[in-house]
């Protein structure tokens, strides 16, 4: 497996921002496309999201449709592996 990028681990996460795209159909997460690997624009830290706007926008505009970004706050464990 190749590891793109492996930041430093931040605080615990109790947030999560998304861009999302909205047309007539509903919602949808927005992911840009790089070679042929789309990437989802979740993000843990709202610097993150707004260092992404710029793309978000483009990809918005080449889509059609609107494009928002929400704040998800309700974290609740699921699993833990180890």
């Amino acid at each position: 497996m190749t590891i793109y990028q492996n930041p430093k681990n931040e605080q615990e996460m109790h947030e999560l921002y998304v861009y999302l795209s909205k047309d007539e159909d509903g919602e949808g997460i927005l992911a840009h496309i790089i070679n042929g690997t789309a990437f989802p624009f979740v993000f843990g830290h709202k610097r993150m999201a707004d260092k992404m706007r710029l793309i978000a926008e483009k990809v918005g505009k080449e889509k059609g449709g609107e494009i928002i970004l929400v704040k998800y706050t309700n974290r609740e464990l699921l699993e833990k592996i180890t």
